[in-house]
Parts: C-alpha cells; structure tokens; sequence
C-alpha cells in the first residue's frame, strides 16, 4: 500500500474538477521511489485547459503546490521533528504538482494570472528564509523541480512583453484570447515590485552555474535561466539596479565554461548569460565594458559557444550575440586584448570564406574590429598590434583579395600595413585616414548595426507585434513611414490624441532630408547610400551618426546641428530624444514616441521633467547608462532664435 498523501492536499483532493481527481489518484499511487518525469504526459490539451480555466482547480493545485513546498524545506532526517509525511514522500508530491504546473501552463495560459501570484507568494517563507544559501534549498525535496517549474512560469507569464517571435501560443482551441502588451506591462510594473524575484533569479544562475561543473552538470532539474532572460528583455534596468548584476553573469560564464566541453546543460545555460548580457550590456555599456573579468567571461562564453556544436562551429545566432558582446567591448581595447580567445576568434571570423550575407558581415566587423583594437594599442605607445592579429597577416591578405566590398578591402589593407610597419613607425605618424577607413568617425560605422533597434514599437501601446497578426511586426505610417502602429485602432488615438497629425507631414521631411546625406551599413557591410524609396525612411530616421564627444560637454557642437534639422522640418523638440554613447561618440536621435515605450527608457517622469523649461523647447540627451542620466539643452545653448 502506498503512503498516505498529506493533509495539505486535502483542499484539492476535494475538489471535483475531474482533471485535479485524475492529478490527485495518479500522485496517490506512485510509491516514494518512483521517478515523476513522464508520469503526467498523458495529460492532454484539452485536459490542461479544463484544468487551468477553472479558477478554483488552478487555484487549489498553486496552494497545494504551496503547501507541500513550504513543508519541504522543513528539517529532514532522525533528528528532525516528526512530520505527517516522509522527505521522499513529500520530494514525490512536490515534483508531481511542479510537472503538471510546467506542462498545463505549457500549452494553456489561461491559469497565469491565479497560478503565478500564488506560487510567487511562496518565496518570503521559503528563499527568504535562505538567501545567500539557494544551493541548500536545491536539496530539499522537490524543490530543484518547483523552482525550476516557478522560474519557466515567470518567464511564460512576461514573455508577451518580449520582442521575441510568437514561436510558442500558449492556447488551445478554447482558450480565451490571450492578453494586451498593456496587460503584459502591468505584470511586469508588478513583478518588478516584488523584492526577492531579482535576487532568486541572480542567486538561481550563480549556483546553477557553479553545479554544472559537478556531479549535476547534466540533472534535467538544474533550471536555465528563463525567467532572467525575459526579465533582461522586458525589464533590463530592473535587473541593473542590482549593483552586483554583471559581476554574477561575468562569474556564471567562467563557470559554465569550464564544464561545457563534457556537459552540454552547461553548454545551454552558457548561451542564455549570452543573451541576457547582450541585453544588458545595450543598456549599459560603459558598467559592462568596466566589469572585473570581463574579458575572461567573454572568452570563457567563446569556448562554451563552440561546446555546444558537434562541429565546434558557432551558428548564426550564437555568432551575432558574441559579435554583439564585443561591439560593447571594443572600446576598451585593454579587455579585449586581455582574452587571447576573443583575439583569435575576431581572426577565425575574419577568415570566413565571403560566400554569403551573414559572413560577409561577420568577417567585415570582425576585421574592423580587430584594427579598431590594433590602432588603439599602437596610440598606446605600443610598438607593435596584438601578436594574435600580427600573426594574422596571411588573414588579412586573404581579405583583401576576396572581399567583394571596398570598405572590408581598405580595412584589410589597413591591418596589413599596421603588420608591415613593425616596430619602426607609430601609428600617430601614419596618416589617420589611411588607416581609418570609417575616417571622421570615431567607431568603425559596420559595428554600429548593434546597436540600432530592429523592432519597431507601437507609439500608441507600445506593442513589437501587429494586433492582426503576432508573428508581423507592426505597420508603418502611411503618410510618414515612420511611425508604427500595431492596429488600426492605435494608429486612430495616436492621430486623434498622441500628436501624430501634427508630426506626420514633419516626420516626412525630416526623413526625406536624411535620406540624401544618411550612409547606412546593411548586413552585408556595403557601404552606400540610401535610395528615396519609402522603405527606407524609418532606417534613416533611425541610423547612427557622428558626434564629436571629447572633452567637456559644454563644448559640444553636435547637439546645435540636430536641433536645426529637427525644427527645419517642422518638428518639435518634445518630438525626439537624443540617445548618445560618449565612448563610441554616436548620436541616434529618435521619434520621443516610441523611445518611451522601450523597455530600457528612462522614466516617464526623467523624460518629461526638462520638458518643464523654456516651453517645452528643449533637447533631451540620454546617456546609455545606468542608473539613468538625461542632459537638457535649452534654446540659448542650441543656439535657437
């Protein structure tokens, strides 16, 4: 005869849902031994549905599940007081009720907003009581499976806030539709809130990463950071207000990376710190360039990246998040030179064979890269460029003979003269523009696609997806081909009550002006310039540009000439807001509109506040940096009548 279940199912053994009786008679027959996984697949579409949109089943199975976790964390063992069930039994239980909450939640979102604020209120009494000890409650029983159920639950519940592709709808056939971005935000405004999400999270990824490399490196139980990764796209400054934030993603990376070449779940949890540093380090590049050991993290995510290929050759993804981390970096030529790893991958990617789009690109940026990084040595007062790019010659020969476009060509003959000059002429007494073929600019213009947004949000709600049709994105203006709109019903309140009827006919010109000077640096690296096709009116409005940032900010002229342009059009400079890296010295000037609802703006209240001068006739600057900084420039600086 089995063990009896315990008291705190009581409530949902009662309940006659005839999902939660089948849930409850399955757990009753499973013995203290038995292994859970699998045993709930025969659960059905139609069956998690029936479970989930009834809200007091829902609500039953997250108390239940509450319960028993609470009960877990309990002493265990001869000298612990005497409980109602085993530690097996209750280990049995727990990861019984976590399964059917991954797997109903999995195909059925019609539960989220019962089952997720119910769970959730389980991490006062059980992480609160264990913070800094998260590997501890790892061991109690069940709970590696709840928190690893709790962490993919939190991200299921934010993801519609996501710019991520609708891959997964969460639906069956009788679902209710599925939630609002506005909904969504709200969920975020709320989770945010909560004072121990972010510290489990963080503490979940350091311990994970740190048993990866032990006897547990391939435990399904060990939870891969979802919950964190949808927080890094819907929340990122909520995350860096963590001051430690970087410091535990650089540390995870070094410790995944020394499992991953014999674990493969290390090999996965190395690619989610990829994106979620890729994420953070957008919003704030000059903490993540800063970071200790930042560049042993990058060659540490380098090696984990070629872990997870049989081949050993990182894919398209994987390649774009690692050239993405080393676009941030570059300008700290020091932490890329720290990491011969990072050094000798820039030359592998250099050396991809041009035969398509993507290595086109991936072989132009890294060689830009790598002479971005080499002059900066040389200005140093080093004698000679990295030896791993010295070495390189033959690479950058090869470059410049097979490269289709001029700019890679002039950028390859750039390095080979650098190799060629040795030690008996500085780069100072070489003509810069020789070897700046970007000259004036400061950043090699091929690494600045990064950091331009690739998605258009709604100015409306501020939705990444079309109200008709998720897995489009939403629809340009018409009139501007600026503004996006995902419904015809946001685009009517943005005409009617969000100002674009009298910014549209502006916006046009203001595009149509950039399109004749706007160099754009498509994937392929081809430096050229942009047609007066309508398609490419959002892309010049959008495009990075040069702005001398050195020295004292007082003494910076850029700021003069965008304001001009803006009010020559017709705009209002309530209209944009000036998003600049002083580091990269770039300046991309956006419609106010949508800035506001990215997810890593600035507060509505540090947007509006400079608004509260000069009529509103103010230039607002933000830095990317954490916490937020916002300058103004009034109309005596921009030199305005």
């Amino acid at each position: 005869m089995h063990p009896p279940l315990p008291l705190t199912m009581n409530a949902l053994r009662r309940h006659p849902n005839p999902v939660v009786q089948h849930i409850c008679a399955t757990l009753a027959q499973l013995s203290d031994t038995d292994e859970v996984d699998g045993v709930f697949d025969e659960l059905s579409r139609a069956d998690c549905h029936a479970l989930l949109s009834d809200a007091g089943a829902a609500a039953a199975l997250s108390v239940a599940l509450a319960g028993e976790v609470r009960a877990a964390v309990e002493p265990c063992g001869p000298a612990a007081p005497p409980q109602e069930v085993s530690c097996a039994r209750r280990r049995t239980i727990v990861e019984g009720l976590s399964a059917v909450v991954s797997l109903a939640t999995g195909v059925c979102l019609c539960g989220d907003s019962t089952v997720v604020p119910l769970l959730l209120d389980v991490l006062p009494d059980v992480y609160g009581m264990a913070v800094g000890r998260f590997e501890d409650l790892l061991h109690r029983p069940g709970c590696g499976g709840f928190f690893k159920a709790l962490d993919l639950l939190v991200a299921r519940y934010l993801n519609r806030g996501s710019p991520m592709p609708r891959t997964n709808d969460r639906r069956t056939a009788l679902c209710a539709p599925a939630p609002s971005y506005a909904t969504t935000r709200e969920r975020v405004a709320v989770l945010t809130q909560l004072p121990l999400l972010r510290g489990w999270l963080f503490e979940q990824l350091a311990v994970v990463a740190s048993l990866v490399g032990g006897p547990h490196a391939d435990d399904d139980r060990l939870p891969p950071p979802n919950g964190l990764l949808i927080l890094s796209m819907v929340a990122p400054r909520h995350l860096l207000d963590d001051p430690t934030a970087f410091d535990v993603l650089v540390g995870a990376a070094v410790a995944v990376a020394s499992s991953a070449a014999s674990a493969m779940t290390g090999a996965r949890i190395g690619g989610y710190i990829r994106l979620i540093l890729k994420q953070l380090a957008l919003v704030d590049p000059p903490r993540f360039r800063g970071t200790a050991g930042v560049g042993d993290a990058l060659e540490a995510l380098l090696r984990s990246a070629r872990a997870s290929s049989p081949t050993g050759i990182v894919d398209a993804i994987e390649r774009e998040a690692l050239l993405h981390l080393l676009h941030a970096l570059a300008p700290s030529a020091a932490a890329v030179t720290a990491s011969p790893a990072a050094m000798g991958w820039l030359v592998s990617m250099a050396a991809l064979p041009p035969d398509g789009e993507l290595n086109q690109y991936a072989s132009y940026s890294a060689a830009c890269m790598a002479l971005y990084v080499s002059r900066a040595v040389r200005r140093g007062g080093a004698s000679r460029i990295p030896a791993t790019f010295d070495d390189a010659a033959p690479t950058w020969r090869r470059l410049v003979g097979t490269h289709p476009h001029a700019v890679a060509v002039a950028v390859g003959q750039s390095l080979l003269d650098l190799c060629n000059a040795g030690g008996g002429q500085s780069a100072s007494s070489t003509a810069v523009p020789a070897l700046t073929p970007w000259f004036p600019a400061t950043f090699p213009p091929p690494l600045l696609p990064a950091y331009e947004t690739r998605l258009g949000r709604c100015w409306t709600c501020g939705s990444s997806y079309s109200a008709a049709d998720e897995r489009r994105v939403p629809n340009k203006c018409s009139g501007c081909w600026v503004a996006v709109f995902c419904s015809p019903a946001c685009a009517a309140v943005g005409w009617k009550t969000g100002g674009h009827k009298r910014s549209c006919a502006a916006w046009s010109r203001y595009s149509d002006a950039l399109l004749t000077r706007v160099v754009l640096q498509p994937l392929t690296g081809d430096a050229r310039r942009v047609t007066a096709r309508r398609v490419h009116h959002r892309q010049a409005v959008f495009a990075l540009q040069n702005g001398e940032m050195d020295g004292d900010w007082r003494a910076w002229v850029w700021p003069t000439a965008r304001a001009r342009d803006v009010e020559e059009a017709g705009l209002s400079l309530a209209d944009v807001v000036c998003l600049v890296e002083p580091a990269l010295a770039v300046v991309q000037l956006l419609p106010a509109a949508e800035y506001a609802k990215w997810p890593s703006a600035v507060s509505a209240e540090a947007l509006s506040k400079p608004l509260e001068k000069h009529g509103g006739r103010v230039l607002r600057v933000v830095h990317r940096a954490h916490p937020p900084r916002v300058q103004s420039f009034g109309p005596r600086y921009l030199g305005l009548a």
